[in-house]
């Protein structure tokens, strides 16, 4: 979880919350570059993450500090994406905390750090079996998680990418945002009460 941040971020993150849209979170990217290449980090909403349980293991699913119990009656499909996002937060946590003592500041191996956090992530989504109420919606996440590490995969590639595309950066935040928030609520699923930094 987020702890103190900096205050431009805080800014950034002020200047953000204007923007965002009734049921969604975003984070924003920054066009200031530090000497090393690296650029301020953003704070993301942990509502989609990594890998699911097996298939027949999704009907039990551990404590999380980061989902709230299921409903009662809650589907398969809910079961096995609440796990999914359990199964997350490790690895999304070591990201925010890195990205917490680094004052903030995203460097160029964060970018792939944030794509390998989400691989599992798409894995667990793609095997779900969603009920046809929910799989469009699923597969909107998986499109958005999908750009958004095209999005990283090519700031890692490119020099100065990631700090030039600022707007790119907030627009592939909030979209995924939306369509995580989006899926929980057709799966009828609390939102997620877990921020991280993310790139």
């Amino acid at each position: 979880m987020t702890s103190t941040l900096s205050v431009r971020t805080a800014v950034v993150m002020s200047v953000s919350a204007l923007l965002i849209a009734l049921g969604g979170c975003s984070t924003s990217g920054s066009p200031d570059v530090a000497s090393t290449g690296a650029t301020p980090a953003t704070i993301a909403p942990s509502s989609d993450a990594a890998p699911a349980a097996p298939p027949g293991a999704a009907a039990t699913v551990a404590p999380s500090t980061c989902n709230a119990p299921p409903p009662p009656g809650a589907s398969e499909a809910a079961l096995a994406y609440l796990a999914a996002v359990d199964a997350a937060t490790p690895a999304w946590q070591a990201l925010s905390t890195t990205l917490t003592h680094q004052g903030q500041v995203t460097h160029r191996d964060d970018l792939l750090t944030q794509v390998n956090a989400d691989a599992p992530f798409l894995t667990a989504l793609r095997e779900i079996d969603f009920p046809p109420d929910a799989a469009p919606y699923a597969d909107k996440l998986v499109l958005a998680i999908q750009a958004y590490d095209d999005f990283l995969t090519t700031a890692y590639d490119t020099e100065g990418y990631l700090a030039s595309h600022p707007d790119d950066d907030s627009r592939l935040n909030e979209t995924r945002a939306q369509s995580s928030s989006r899926l929980r609520d057709v799966l009828g699923v609390q939102p997620s009460n877990c921020t991280f930094n993310r790139p």
